[in-house]
């Protein structure tokens, strides 16, 4: 393992999106929960930064890219979107998660000790 000089954001969908989720032409199952949609994050290399604050900057200054990509791993139909994606909006539908700490588990650094799955 080594020590990646990166940070880690984690996208945690909050009710609004599930709202969203429930009302599309083809929604996804009525009984979906937040659990659900927990269970597989969307995660985000990104340059590391001196403390958490500055990479929720980062992220914030990028948040209509992610909302669009949020969007997009759901629902492909842009007309189908939310009209209204402003920052605010995406504070609203999202939980940002920032982690500095990111190890390299990849195989190739003394992973022979490592029990098998």
């Amino acid at each position: 393992m080594h020590e990646v000089n990166r940070c880690v954001v984690i996208l945690k969908a909050k009710q609004p999106f599930l709202d969203w989720l429930l009302k599309l032409p083809e929604p996804v199952p009525a009984d979906m929960t937040l659990q659900e949609i927990h269970d597989d994050h969307t995660a985000l290399l990104i340059p590391d930064f001196e403390d958490n604050d500055t990479a929720r900057r980062f992220i914030y200054k990028n948040y209509a890219l992610l909302f669009e990509q949020e969007l997009e791993s759901w629902w492909t139909d842009e007309k189908d979107w939310p009209k209204k994606r402003t920052l605010a909006v995406f504070k609203e539908w999202f939980d940002v998660e920032v982690y500095s700490f990111v190890l390299d588990f990849d195989g190739k650094h003394s992973l022979q000790h490592l029990a098998e799955y």
